[in-house]
């Protein structure tokens, strides 16, 4: 019928398999469901009111003079932990040095090496 030369027939095959492929892919595409598309309004005033809190939580503690709520910026450290850094400190007195805290019951090695380096004693 039409009087084509091999490297012709060769073409006409790979545009044919790349159309089919093409087609293929098309109605793959129509016939599967698309995951569910969230969309959030991005707001960047609520960004910087949480920007405060987290500034909050890294600055230094002084464990000498916090107080039970302020202890309780101490990764690890709850309110019942807090109370009982403030009940030590009252019957004996100041932590000379930051390692001192290890002495309330409670505060283990893991605690305090997540604290050391927000902990002070001045």
């Amino acid at each position: 019928m039409f009087n084509l030369e091999r490297a012709e027939r060769v073409i006409i095959a790979f545009l044919v398999i790349g159309l089919l492929a093409a087609l293929g892919v098309v109605v793959y595409r129509a016939h599967r469901p698309s995951p569910p598309l969230e969309i959030t309004r991005f707001d960047h005033l609520s960004h910087k009111s949480e920007a405060s809190p987290a500034s909050a939580v890294a600055s230094p503690v002084n464990i000498n003079t916090a107080t039970q709520d302020e202890l309780t910026r101490l990764s690890g450290v709850g309110k019942v932990l807090a109370g009982r850094i403030v009940a030590y400190r009252e019957a004996h007195g100041r932590f000379l040095a930051p390692r001192d805290l290890m002495k309330v019951k409670g505060i283990g090695e893991a605690t305090f090496t997540k604290n050391k380096d927000r902990i002070t004693i001045e």
